[in-house]
């Protein structure tokens, strides 16, 4: 048998870790498509603290929850695809980690969980996760714990057949890019 990852199988541009305040390790991950998507897994196991167990230190990755990024705008009738700041004077709003699979067990109605694993972006699409414009870098600041995700382009967002401008990707036709900030909830990086 294979053995799949937890991580899920994509385009994985970057791999980020942050433990967080619990001790659990947090993975950021984009996938580095047009439309595709913003992951983070978070780790069933805690840190064993500085190298005194490396062995399960090297393991925290094999067990614990996928997510994926969906974003709920504030200002969603305003954005028409030009860049231009909404009238709140942001591009801001709320999200939601959508938990793909949590080790065998799926959260994707109508997939097991080493499907989730191995057709992971048919999952995210199954779920309604919001298609970004080549998230390529996901990292966390380690002074403020903010998040931010490079967005490097997309050319093909609101041509026909292709999904439109949202705040969090707000340009049709983005040939350069943009940056995006999270904030997760309380500042905890294990939060849903």
């Amino acid at each position: 048998p294979v053995k799949h990852t937890a991580l899920g199988r994509f385009k994985h541009e970057a791999a980020t870790i942050q433990v967080a305040t619990d001790g659990r390790v947090v993975c950021y991950m984009g996938d580095g498509d047009r439309f595709e998507y913003i992951y983070k897994f978070v780790s069933d196991e805690r840190m064993a603290p500085g190298s005194s167990d490396r062995d399960h230190n090297k393991r925290l990755l094999d067990a614990g929850t996928l997510y994926v990024a969906r974003f709920e705008f504030t200002s969603a009738g305003e954005i028409d695809g030009t860049g231009k700041l909404p009238s709140d004077g942001a591009f801001d709003g709320s999200g939601t980690w959508i938990p793909l699979a949590h080790n065998d067990q799926s959260f994707v109605p109508g997939f097991t969980a080493d499907e989730v694993y191995v057709f992971t972006r048919l999952a995210a699409d199954a779920v309604g996760a919001t298609k970004m414009d080549r998230p390529e870098d996901v990292q966390p600041n380690p002074l403020t714990g903010l998040i931010y995700a490079a967005l490097t382009n997309n050319t093909s967002r609101g041509l026909a057949g292709q999904p439109g401008p949202d705040e969090a990707n707000p340009r049709i036709i983005n040939r350069h890019g943009h940056v995006l900030e999270l904030e997760e909830l309380d500042g905890d990086h294990t939060a849903a």
